[in-house]
């Protein structure tokens, strides 16, 4: 913005006059009627942001699938989780007698000649939780040809590129499934073509439909449920 007085630069004044200037935020209907005040933009459209730069280690891929697979395991799929953690319970059982007759009793010897213990004692036992292992649950892996290739052999560009789709996978899954939804849905992706070479951001422009499908699946799933 400039002024043609002085053909300075008023960005300064123009900022001034809004910071000064009192608004009040109106919506108004096709026919131009006012909406009740309570209404928010926010029940018309449901914004998801995936942001640049996220590949914040060499195994960033593993550790989102992972959190995938966790959710899941906890909204869609709670009889396996249930059953899991029943084996979890024995499992830690079998361990921890093995622990105790093998490991514990002799260390605990060796700190009863170090230490006064006479009224004291440790216990070493199993604890394999479904967290824990879920955490290291999932190993993410190329497979170019027929050969398995570990994540961090890929170039930046593919990671970058599978991390959207991780990260857009993640909200179609947690997306609410009993609601229906009439939102308008948008995905705002922040530098997509970071890290991609000239050829993969022209396939990745060329694809870009592909977000229509997925707003359609976002919506079959909140009319259907599934």
């Amino acid at each position: 913005m400039f002024s043609e007085e002085t053909g300075e630069v008023t960005f300064a004044s123009f900022f001034e006059l809004l910071n000064s200037t009192d608004f009040e935020i109106n919506y108004y209907d096709k026919n131009a009627k006012k909406i009740d005040v309570d209404f928010k933009i926010s029940n018309l459209m449901e914004l998801q942001c995936i942001k640049a730069n996220h590949l914040k280690s060499d195994h960033c891929l593993t550790e989102s699938f992972n959190k995938i697979i966790k959710y899941r395991y906890e909204h869609t799929f709670q009889n396996e989780k249930r059953e899991v953690n029943k084996k979890l319970k024995e499992v830690n059982s079998d361990l921890s007698k093995n622990i105790s007759k093998n490991h514990t009793d002799i260390i605990q010897k060796v700190l009863e000649r170090l230490i006064s213990m006479e009224r004291m004692g440790v216990q070493l036992s199993a604890d394999i939780t479904f967290d824990k292992l879920i955490r290291d649950l999932i190993k993410y892996e190329y497979i170019e040809d027929s050969a398995n290739v570990p994540e961090d052999q890929f170039g930046l560009g593919y990671t970058n590129l599978v991390m959207i789709i991780a990260a857009i996978i993640d909200y179609i899954e947690k997306y609410p499934d009993s609601s229906f939804n009439s939102k308008i849905n948008l995905i705002s992706i922040e530098e997509p073509e970071t890290y991609m070479h000239s050829q993969m951001q022209e396939l990745f422009i060329k694809n870009t439909p592909l977000y229509n499908f997925l707003n359609n699946k976002i919506t079959h799933k909140a009319l259907s449920g599934v």
